[in-house]
């Protein structure tokens, strides 16, 4: 069952192929995203050689090429990696919701979505407490990576690296000799998205549509000066009293490592360079503030949790479903 993965050059795109060409024996058609017309046409000539089609672009390419399956009658397995579907559509988070999936696929759906980033990420470091205990109100800021925004923003983020000038012997810096507050380099954008803040209503919306729950969230969300892996600092009322190392163990699950509470440790492993590129969420600094509350710090690397793993996981379970 070949597959074809669109928008290839991206971020995303990128490491869905590190990470899915060493898996895999079937063929893998690769497209770029720069010409719909051309796209068209190369779809109405391949369209018969695969059965899988994972999408890596932004909402608005993502739409086209729906838009074009649709016309063409295309009927193979659409997985779209962006938000475009989110509200609409199965989120793929089977750590959380695999059952959910294999009914979906066994009842015949065939238009599949990641979910955000955080949220994934979120909700991993969460997976032993999901369903075995009820979660009354969570609070989560987050402190996202520039990746995030994709190749452009990284690409900026370098130039701003490149052309920065340090005066000496004083506490202050200037890009291309200019003083620069919105500059990317030593500071932080505490304001993601447009007038709505959508990275703060998508950990809201798309949470509580996971896990099927109507659980009161609360979260502010910033962009930092890290190239890769978001953090998040979380906190937790549950609707029973337990204890810490009953917290503790719940968290500890297949996907999750656990980082000691002491300052070695956390220092040395509860931080974005130590955790990119690895497939586990890191979990710290957990402590219990009262009866039922709880509060940890996660780091894990968005390109694979929020994007790249939860797909290919979701591909090789419609392969042994169909």
């Amino acid at each position: 069952m070949n597959i074809a993965i669109f928008g290839y050059r991206g971020l995303v795109g990128q490491e869905l192929c590190k990470r899915i060409y060493p898996l895999m024996n079937d063929k893998i058609y690769v497209y770029t995203m720069r010409s719909t017309d051309k796209l068209h046409k190369k779809l109405n000539r391949d369209i018969g050689k695969f059965r899988f089609l994972i999408c890596c672009c932004t909402s608005s390419l993502a739409y086209q090429l729906l838009k074009i399956t649709k016309k063409i009658r295309w009927e193979g397995y659409f997985i779209d990696a962006s938000s475009l579907l989110r509200y609409g559509k199965t989120i793929v988070l089977d750590i959380i919701n695999k059952q959910k999936i294999i009914q979906c696929v066994k009842e015949g759906q065939k238009i599949f979505c990641g979910g955000n980033c955080t949220v994934s990420i979120l909700l991993t470091a969460l997976g032993g407490i999901v369903g075995k205990l009820y979660i009354e109100k969570l609070i989560c800021n987050t402190y996202q990576a520039i990746s995030g925004c994709g190749r452009v923003m990284i690409n900026n983020f370098i130039k701003q690296i490149r052309s920065i000038v340090i005066k000496e012997g004083a506490c202050e810096y200037y890009i291309e000799n200019k003083p620069c507050p919105r500059s990317l380099c030593f500071n932080i954008s505490t304001w993601i998205g447009d007038k709505k803040a959508e990275e703060e209503e998508k950990i809201c919306k798309e949470t509580n549509s996971i896990l099927g729950s109507d659980i009161r969230i609360y979260s502010t969300c910033v962009r930092v000066n890290v190239i890769r892996c978001h953090s998040e600092a979380v906190i937790i009322k549950l609707s029973k009293d337990i204890s810490l190392d009953t917290f503790r163990k719940m968290i500890r699950k297949k996907y999750t490592k656990i980082v000691s509470d002491t300052p070695d440790d956390t220092k040395r492993f509860l931080n974005p360079i130590y955790v990119s590129k690895k497939k586990y969420i890191f979990v710290g600094r957990i402590r219990k503030l009262s009866p039922g509350v709880f509060s940890m710090f996660i780091v894990g690397d968005q390109l694979l949790w929020g994007a790249v793993d939860p797909l290919i996981r979701l591909y090789y379970i419609i392969r042994r479903i169909i």
